[in-house]
């Protein structure tokens, strides 16, 4: 061989540093400069790391009771997803995608003779709920503080207060407040419990609220509560951890950089990645968590997948700089039995990974199989030995085979796309064409790979597109299962009348009286039906988020299994008091029709994808700004949906008899139009009811000072005694109207 041939043939640094010849001395020295620099780092921000990770420190529920809107009252990680933390001396309650934050209930009901509260700068403002003690019949009274001072239950000018700090002290049977000027009365009244959360003004939205410091006291005089919140010291153990890390990663950065300026430069721009993102708040990250409908992944373990994407390419260089991955050395030309052994392994790969596929999906997985040969051209292209060849492949397999087609095409690509890059200086000499090609293959493949991948997991139901409108909309459940909420039964004289209760959360499953549907005026009317001698079968159908639209659409398959004699609707604010996005739920039905329609062939694979959806979400505005949003049922629908709701029941027999939904003053008088409605409905339909709470007296008591606050807990949903007082308004009217109804309907009454 001439001179000349051989230095051609001589590869070149970076291709003897990819192809295994080991760490030059200047590698060395970059390795060991950035494992201290990067241990010396961690072990200092430590703290900081740590507090990120955890998106503060998971508050202690010994004395509080954390109850999350819209989910189960016990919360036992307040981290999973939510905003109720301890960061940096406070309390922090951040309202999440409903626009609620966590309340805390104190354990202890015991008569509380002093109450302390400081309030962090720039909170938003508090609601201090102060609960009877146990055994007594009166209702929480609420208090409000903000910086401005103390606004007390009952209205009235707002007390001043020091350094948005409120003490109250129980003396001569009513609690004082510590104020700026002197002791000011608060209230008549003893406290058993205190309940903590952020306040709901009207038309504003939930801000997070800071509390820096809590303590209570018996009336004897003995602390039963105090915190202030401190974070506790960064364990040694834990400090060490983060430095190890922290030194690894810049290991990892030296040894990628080469040892020369340049690839330092490129090392160092690595490793800015992963510290942007540890510059994150955390809130920003909950924000992600509810806008990505990443329902299932805490803040913090997306904190976590970031800093491990944000690590990759320090880590892929490092790999690859070390010839980890490095390419075969050439051998003797390939034997038809070294081929077929790697067309074996491949082939089983190929049929334990297609386990868990099913008709059009095999096909697609024998098909896909072609991937796995790819490497045996690349490796036949440039000479190389193939038993060396395979072993490399082996790794790719193991995943594939053990993964399945689904789960493992990812991940095998990506091994795929990581031993291309190390071997790219063999490929380019010797086998471009064949490197080419494989690459093509797998980067084209990847979209598949990363929607099969994602099908896998929970974001095939929190990606679906169908699944990502209802959300958009605030949607309920289901419209297709309208479920029980609750059922009781009675004996009494005559035939049995089966009741049907439809209605929002008003009437059934809201969160403020979780697991206790007796309290609810439904169940309260049926004991009060019982109790004057009628058989009784009542059924409620109320919950959380349902409406007229709900209910015409859902209780045709109920109605298919049994029929009632009478039917009850509450509603109202769910229908035209309920902001349901840029479309009504009758245009999103339409759309769902259309879209369903349309889903054929590739367009229908397109608007089906998880990934585009998940893709989708990343574009779409915090905040719509195009089509501002409207009611979920508009007044026109409303008025439709009564319609088809009377003549749903008309071929069963069942009397519909509508009660308009109660609510504080001014959401009653947005409700006007849609009562009136409903009044026309009425007079237009004989066969409908119509019972009126309002002129019964119950919209008057609701008025009254103090009403709304010992009958209403918010804009609609009533207390325990609201329940109970509107059961007494309506009991009397209800008992006349079916047994008028049943005397018209068999001739008699009991």
């Amino acid at each position: 061989m001439s001179r000349r041939g051989a230095g051609a043939r001589r590869p070149s640094r970076a291709a003897a540093a990819l192809s295994g010849g080991g760490p030059s001395r200047a590698q060395q020295i970059a390795a060991v400069v950035g494992l201290v620099v990067g241990m010396a780092w961690g072990a200092g921000a430590a703290p900081m790391v740590l507090e990120r990770l955890r998106g503060g420190h998971a508050f202690e529920e010994r004395d509080f009771t954390v109850i999350t809107p819209h989910r189960a009252a016990d919360v036992k990680d307040p981290l999973n997803g939510r905003g109720l933390r301890v960061e940096a001396g406070s309390l922090r309650m951040v309202p999440h995608a409903f626009e609620r934050a966590e309340r805390l209930v104190t354990h202890s009901q015991a008569p509380l003779g002093r109450i302390e509260l400081q309030l962090a700068e720039g909170s938003a403002p508090l609601l201090v709920m102060l609960t009877p003690p146990a055994g007594s019949t009166q209702d929480p009274a609420p208090l409000v503080l903000r910086e401005g001072g103390l606004l007390p239950h009952l209205g009235g000018a707002e007390i001043p207060l020091t350094e948005r700090r409120l003490t109250l002290f129980y003396r001569e049977g009513a609690y004082w407040a510590e104020a700026a000027a002197g002791p000011v009365r608060v209230m008549e009244r003893a406290a058993g419990g205190v309940e903590l959360a952020a306040v709901d003004w009207p038309g504003e939205p939930v801000r997070e609220v800071r509390i820096d410091r809590v303590r209570f006291e018996d009336s004897a005089g003995q602390q039963v509560l105090m915190d202030d919140f401190d974070s506790p010291p960064t364990a040694l153990g834990e400090r060490g951890l983060v430095a190890l890390t922290a030194g690894l990663l810049g290991l990892a950065a030296g040894v990628a950089s080469g040892g020369t300026l340049g690839g330092g430069l490129l090392a160092l721009l690595g490793l800015a990645l992963p510290l942007l993102v540890l510059r994150v708040q955390y809130t920003a990250l909950l924000d992600g968590v509810e806008r990505l409908a990443l329902v299932r992944t805490t803040a913090r373990e997306l904190l976590a997948v970031l800093l491990a994407l944000a690590s990759a390419p320090v880590l892929v260089g490092a790999v690859g700089t070390t010839g980890l991955l490095r390419a075969p050395a050439e051998d003797a030309p390939p034997t038809g039995a070294q081929r077929g052994l790697w067309i074996g392994a491949a082939a089983l790969a190929a049929l334990i990974a297609a386990r868990d596929l099913k008709g059009v999906e095999l096909g697609i997985g024998v098909v896909g199989a072609v991937f796995l040969l790819l490497p045996l051209r690349a490796a036949l292209a440039t000479g190389r030995a193939l038993p060396a060849a395979l072993a490399r492949e082996l790794p790719g397999l193991l995943v594939l085979a053990g993964l399945g087609w689904r789960a493992g095409l990812l991940p095998y690509l990506l091994y795929q796309l990581l031993r291309l890059w190390s071997e790219a200086p063999t490929l380019l000499v010797r086998g471009a064409r064949a490197g080419a090609d494989a690459l093509l293959l797998s980067v084209l493949a990847l979209p598949l790979a990363a929607e099969l991948a994602i099908r896998e997991t929970y974001l095939k139901v929190a990606w679906s597109p169908e699944k990502l409108a209802g959300v958009e909309a605030g949607a309920d459940d289901s419209v297709a299962d309208v479920s029980v909420f609750w059922s009781e039964r009675c004996l009494g004289a005559g035939p049995d009348r089966v009741i049907w209760w439809l209605g929002g959360s008003s009437a059934g499953g809201s969160y403020q009286l979780e697991g206790h549907p007796e309290v609810y005026f439904p169940a309260q009317l049926h004991q009060a039906l019982c109790a004057a001698g009628l058989s009784v079968h009542s059924v409620s159908f109320a919950n959380g988020g349902r409406d007229s639209f709900t209910f015409t659409r859902g209780l045709p398959k109920v109605l298919s299994r049994s029929s009632p004699d009478l039917v009850i609707a509450y509603w109202g604010v769910n229908d035209v008091l309920t902001a349901a996005g840029p479309m009504t739920r009758k245009e999103r039905e339409a759309a769902a029709a259309a879209s369903g329609a349309i889903g054929q062939g590739v367009v229908g694979l397109g608007r089906r994808s998880r990934l585009l959806a998940g893709l989708g979400l990343l574009a779409k505005p915090a905040v719509a700004v195009d089509r501002p949003d409207v009611p979920a049922v508009p007044l026109e629908d409303a008025r439709e949906n009564h319609a088809r709701l009377a003549a749903m029941l008309a071929p069963t027999g069942a009397r519909l008899l509508l009660i308009p939904e109660q609510a504080r003053p001014r959401p009653a008088q947005l409700l006007g139009p849609y009562r009136e409605m409903q009044r026309e409905f009425v007079r237009s339909h004989a066969e409908v009811g119509l019972i009126e709470p309002g002129a019964l007296g119950f919209e008057a008591q609701v008025a009254a000072p103090g009403g709304a606050e010992r009958l209403l807990v918010d804009s609609n949903h009533l207390s325990p005694e609201g329940h109970r007082v509107l059961a007494a308004t309506l009991a009397g009217p209800l008992l006349a109207f079916l047994q008028g109804e049943l005397e018209e309907k068999h001739g008699s009454a009991p």
